[in-house]
């Protein structure tokens, strides 16, 4: 029969390889991950993460852009919404460049597949100084379950740009 002190010990041991398995996994992450990338960290600034009928009404505007910031191999599987202007992947290095380029007095929409990158990169832009600044509750994920349209009739230029007319997916 084993004793207290040595039940004890493996017990503590156990945990204490369960501990940093897991903390071995997060170590194997790339620098993109939330901890890492500054434009993944999470902030808060619910009042300006909108409904779909929400961001519908403020596409409408014409003095909106639309940027998706989902990883170009995610803009072929769902398309994304018509009037896109502009693809981040937030997941790319050179994302600091293309942010560099937009007006801080420009309204902007955002959104990725589930709402989370989008979120973190609308807050990351607030940090940043932009004023306006929404992000799609859901994603387009929530989009297309509603029913709302979306297309896949578009290419994705180096800088980002959405040129409409040119499927390179198909």
């Amino acid at each position: 029969m084993i004793s207290i002190k040595k039940q004890i010990l493996i017990l503590l041991i156990v945990l204490l390889l369960i501990f940093s398995a897991c903390s071995n996994n997060n170590q194997s992450k790339n620098n993109f991950e939330p901890e890492n990338n500054s434009i993944l960290k999470n902030t808060t600034s619910e009042s300006t993460t909108l409904n779909t009928q929400e961001f519908l009404s403020k596409i409408n505007n014409t003095n909106t852009e639309i940027i998706d910031v989902r990883a170009p191999n995610e803009l072929r599987d769902l398309g994304i919404i018509e009037e896109t202007k502009l693809n981040i992947n937030i997941y790319d290095k050179k994302s600091e460049e293309k942010i560099s380029n937009l007006k801080k007095n420009q309204t902007y929409l955002i959104y990725c597949y589930s709402g989370h990158r989008s979120e973190n990169f609308k807050n990351y832009l607030i940090n940043k100084g932009f004023e306006k600044v929404f992000d799609l509750k859901g994603g387009i994920r929530t989009w297309i379950s509603e029913g709302l349209p979306t297309t896949k009739n578009f290419s994705v230029a180096q800088d980002g740009t959405i040129i409409y007319g040119l499927n390179y997916f198909k």
